[in-house]
């Protein structure tokens, strides 16, 4: 995930090598709701920013079909991550297939597939908060070769039983569970190991 603020700065700065970075490639970017509308062809799309006033560039995320409830959601000012496919700079940083707040619409998904129960809470990490304390994130990733390298040092890195990390090669997502209270039961991780799955 990349601010909304790197990305402007990257583009200000200098935007061949930004385009170099960004363009053509799939980013999440996280930052401000600047403006939600539609422009001359009805394309609905949100700016996204810094949250300073007056921004030029902004990011201008025109949303996937099926995001206008989402779009709708949203407002000036709030924060919001958005994950698309970057077109390059034409007076704001465009991008193209925006799906709004993924890493909520993901929690949601996850809940479901466990029974309905818990909250989805955004934060530094979307997590699902359920009864028993014990909290969810899920993570997913586009690549193979991402997804077996994050699975690989972080699978290292699990030593307490209140933490346990599920992954999915199925659905190229994990899991990050963690309790106050250790261990996590074992017929919740595989619940969660069949939800992943399925996502």
């Amino acid at each position: 995930m990349v601010s909304a603020k790197d990305v402007l700065d990257e583009y200000k700065n200098n935007e061949v090598r930004a385009d170099g970075k960004f363009k053509d490639k799939i980013v999440q970017i996280r930052g401000k709701v600047g403006d939600v509308k539609k422009d001359i062809t009805d394309s609905i799309y949100v700016t996204v920013g810094t949250g300073a006033t007056l921004e030029i560039p902004e990011v201008q995320c025109f949303v996937k079909d099926g995001e206008a409830k989402a779009a709708a959601a949203l407002n000036k000012g709030e924060d919001v991550t958005v994950i698309g496919r970057v077109d390059g700079l034409l007076m704001n940083v465009l991008v193209k297939d925006c799906v709004i707040n993924p890493n909520m619409k993901l929690c949601d998904r996850m809940r479901v597939a466990l029974g309905g129960p818990g909250e989805c809470k955004a934060g530094e990490l979307t997590a699902l908060h359920m009864p028993d304390k014990t909290e969810i994130a899920v993570v997913c990733v586009a690549e193979k070769e991402k997804f077996d390298k994050v699975t690989t040092s972080a699978s290292l890195k699990t030593t307490d039983n209140r933490a346990s990390l599920v992954s999915s090669s199925q659905s190229l997502c994990m899991a990050i569970m963690a309790t106050e209270k250790g261990p996590i039961p074992q017929p919740l991780i595989d619940k969660v190991q069949k939800a992943l799955d399925t996502l």
